[in-house]
């Protein structure tokens, strides 16, 4: 596995994360107690709250912690214009896809959408992969066959290989009818 750690200020959500088994903390990403926090076994950080403009502050607060290349944001949600993008230097690598907003992925995880990990093989390549789950699958992970974990970004072209394994938000409806 892969060390993990879900920082976050509602309690509803720490509680649920501890349900399941995920070391958490009730705390802001920007507080003073994350910077006394040992995060050691931790590499990367991936702010992911339907506020850009926290995600953005929480990438400035550890890109020197995590450095440039292992700090991540979801992408922000709507239209951007020059005014309003931050400049380079203000914002992390956008996770996934350039589509993947926090208001688009909640909506997928509403109508049942869930985050599946799936190995791959010459038998079943990634290609067999998206077209038992549909193009629209999102590929967040790809976990190589010696353990190494990469982080999908918007600007990724990936095409994953036998023996990786994948993670990926699929819609439950598409994967009951393809098994």
């Amino acid at each position: 596995g892969f060390e993990v750690l879900l920082v976050d200020t509602n309690y509803k959500n720490i509680s649920a994360a501890r349900m399941e088994g995920l070391p958490c903390r009730c705390a802001s990403i920007v507080s003073e107690y994350m910077e006394e926090l040992d995060l050691g076994g931790i590499g990367q950080l991936m702010a992911m709250t339907p506020n850009d403009d926290l995600n953005r502050l929480a990438v400035v607060e550890f890109e020197s912690v995590f450095g440039r290349a292992s700090v991540f944001q979801l992408p922000p949600d709507g239209e951007t214009s020059k005014r309003r993008d931050p400049s380079a230097h203000m914002k992390g690598r956008y996770l996934f896809a350039s589509d993947a907003h926090f208001e688009t992925m909640n909506s997928r995880y509403a109508a049942g959408a869930r985050v599946k990990k799936t190995k791959l093989s010459d038998e079943f390549t990634y290609d067999d992969f998206l077209d038992a789950n549909g193009q629209d699958s999102l590929l967040m992970f790809v976990i190589s066959d010696n353990g190494v974990l990469s982080v999908i970004t918007a600007d990724d072209a990936v095409s994953p290989h036998p023996g990786d394994t994948v993670v990926s938000m699929v819609s439950t409806q598409r994967n009951a009818v393809a098994g």
